[in-house]
């Protein structure tokens, strides 16, 4: 019996060592905690399960209803060896959202859409983008749309050559005083429609060489209600 026990248990062992690893996040509402992992343990996991979306398809938990009540964002370890190819609206209407742990573990290296990522994230204090690569990335529409608790944004090595697409980037985000950008290539951008809009403690605006708004085709409002911007 004990040696059957003991087969059993190793095949049972191995079964779960060959199954794939899988990209998922795990929400837990006894501490109201979204967690992205990359492991085979997802059967495993206390808590209710959702795939990550692809290209601008909505998330599960934010359709489900369950991103209003997310206060707390943690990135597992083991997310770091994920490749995800969008981040579109993965926080977004996270209004009760707190804090972001473990953000180095996502490797954005394939991702081209980063759309209303943290967008009316409005108790979201601080953010940690420093480490993003956004070499490859489109879509940047909405991104930082309704941070309205925000008041710094590390955005000095964001790589945008690539992007498309600025409309409502900082849309009412309240809190922001100073935006550097200096490191913004915006040779393919063609849209910058209210991509400031309401930003009414913003007073400073940092732009490079690489600023260039040659292609940009629609830019309607894109400084309403910046009533604190002074300069040219």
């Amino acid at each position: 019996m004990g040696r059957w026990l003991m087969a059993l248990l190793l095949v049972m062992l191995s079964s779960l060592a060959a199954r794939a690893a899988e990209a998922y996040a795990c929400y837990t509402s006894t501490n109201t905690t979204l967690t992205f992992y990359y492991d085979n343990l997802r059967a495993t996991r206390p808590g209710t399960t959702y795939d990550l979306n692809s290209g601008s398809n909505d998330t599960d938990w934010e359709t489900s209803g369950t991103s209003y009540d997310v206060t707390r964002v943690v990135f597992n370890s083991s997310f770091a060896n994920a490749r995800p190819t969008t981040t579109y609206s993965w926080f977004y209407d996270m209004g009760n959202l707190q804090s972001i742990t473990g953000i180095s573990y996502l490797n954005t290296s394939a991702v081209t859409n980063m759309a209303y990522m943290f967008g009316l994230c409005a108790n979201l204090t601080s953010l940690d983008v420093s480490g993003f690569n956004t070499a490859n990335v489109t879509k940047m529409g909405g991104m930082f749309c309704g941070c309205s608790s925000l008041t710094t944004l590390d955005l000095s090595n964001f790589n945008t050559a690539n992007v498309t697409d600025m409309q409502h980037m900082f849309d009412a985000s309240q809190g922001l005083t100073c935006v550097d950008l200096s490191s913004f290539n915006t040779t393919k951008v063609t849209n910058m429609a209210y991509m400031f809009l309401g930003c009414n403690n913003l007073a400073t605006i940092y732009a490079g060489r690489g600023w260039n708004t040659e292609n940009v085709t629609n830019s309607s409002d894109m400084f309403l209600n910046c009533t604190s911007i002074r300069g040219g």
